[in-house]
């Protein structure tokens, strides 16, 4: 508002302490009763900035997550990252239930707290090949070469969640694989 209509308050109430009546007071600001009653037990509240207009916005925010919880989200990301596993929304989200935690927000939340903490990380660019001619073996019958691989972590949901790995070797003559899920990266 205007510094006028601060003035227009204060008169106002002056007004009305000196004695004149409110319809009087209000017929010639041209306000209401009940705007010259706001005001006026505004002014008996002793506040020294009674005539001041006072923010609307709510004092807390019922959607918002809170910053304990909003650094526990966190901690899960880099604790995920530094143990080089997959550390998007959906791991840490399924990570937070693992750990037990209750009342685990949206995939869409933690990717904006996420990147509200700085913590998206741009996608590195494709490797394109620089023309090098690297050695290569080719398989001329079975069980000569093996690809193997380690997958995870992966998470079968059901009553409860079950976090696991998978080692894949693949027959490079028959593209034959075989699969072996395992709890932990080091079996």
């Amino acid at each position: 508002m205007s510094h006028n209509e601060e003035i227009i308050r204060q008169e106002a109430i002056h007004r009305r302490l000196k004695g004149e009546t409110v319809t009087a007071i209000c017929s010639s600001v041209l306000r209401s009763r009940m705007w010259f009653y706001y005001w006026y037990n505004r002014y008996r509240d002793n506040r020294k900035d009674w005539f001041r207009n006072r923010s609307k916005r709510p004092h807390r925010s019922p959607d918002k997550t809170p910053p304990a919880f909003e650094k526990k989200i966190i901690e899960i990301r880099k604790s995920l990252s530094g143990e080089n596993l997959f550390h998007g929304a959906q791991s840490t989200q399924w990570e937070m239930e693992a750990r037990g935690i209750k009342n685990i927000p949206s995939i869409a939340t933690i990717n904006r707290i996420f990147k509200r903490n700085d913590l998206i990380v741009p996608k590195v660019k494709r490797y394109e090949p620089e023309g090098k001619v690297y050695p290569t073996f080719i398989a001329k019958y079975p069980n000569q070469m093996h690809q193997l691989d380690l997958v995870g972590p992966c998470y079968l949901r059901g009553t409860r969640t079950i976090r696991f790995y998978s080692f894949n070797a693949v027959d490079a003559f028959t593209h034959r694989c075989g699969v072996q899920p395992s709890f932990s990266k080091a079996s």
